[in-house]
């Protein structure tokens, strides 16, 4: 259901699970997932405390990192940038294994982001490149929208809109192939701000009514 973008109904079966047994881990972490969905940051915030306090006594590495990044993106939705830095950067250090190269990956494209925002576009370019070939061998395509659209929005930054513009068509394919209603008027936002920024309101207008429609 969360991956499908259900995150109501996510968040109730994670619960019901949970409230089976406390201590399954990686169902408080999809948990947190759905409520990041959700935007419900107090929630959220509250279950990755309770993730990261749990990992911690057991010796987690994984689910301490996982923590560790989503408190990062909970700094970052705050707007504290360099917290979001620190946390992420911390939770990268908790993933050495064969089998963490996507989540590693994440946390690379969430610093290339995190620079976009913060004006370092050339530090940003790298580090989502490197994240989304990443992706694209794993054929992780919802991850694969997701950095296209922080690449888009960050070439508009730059004043380069007709790569800005491929990019956000690539993450609005891949958004309607997987069905995430919800990230796709997230990439049809970004059309219709970039379309704005280059002066051409009525696509600006057809890509955001579309959008509204959609979260509506």
């Amino acid at each position: 259901a969360r991956v499908r973008g259900r995150a109501e109904q996510a968040a109730r079966h994670l619960q019901s699970a949970l409230d089976a047994d406390p201590g399954l881990l990686a169902a408080r972490y999809q948990l947190s997932l759905a409520q990041q969905a959700m935007r419900d940051n107090d929630a959220w915030k509250a279950t990755l405390d309770e993730l990261l306090a749990l990992a911690r006594v057991r010796g987690d590495r994984l689910h301490e990192g996982l923590a560790l990044n989503g408190l990062g993106e909970h700094a970052w939705r705050e707007a504290r940038y360099a917290d979001a830095e620190a946390l992420i950067r911390d939770s990268l250090r908790r993933f050495g294994g064969p089998a963490d190269a996507l989540r590693t990956a994440a946390g690379i494209a969430n610093l290339g982001s995190l620079a976009a925002i913060q004006g370092r576009f050339d530090e940003a370019e790298r580090e989502m490149s490197r994240a989304l070939v990443v992706f694209e061998d794993a054929g992780q395509r919802a991850e694969v929208a997701r950095v296209s659209k922080n690449l888009g929005v960050m070439n508009v930054d730059r004043g380069r809109f007709t790569e800005g513009r491929a990019l956000f068509e690539r993450s609005l394919a891949l958004r309607q192939q997987l069905g995430l209603q919800r990230e796709l008027a997230d990439t049809l936002v970004s059309i219709g701000a970039a379309d704005l920024a280059a002066e051409s309101t009525a696509a600006a207008e057809a890509s955001l009514a579309r959008a509204a429609a959609i979260f509506a």
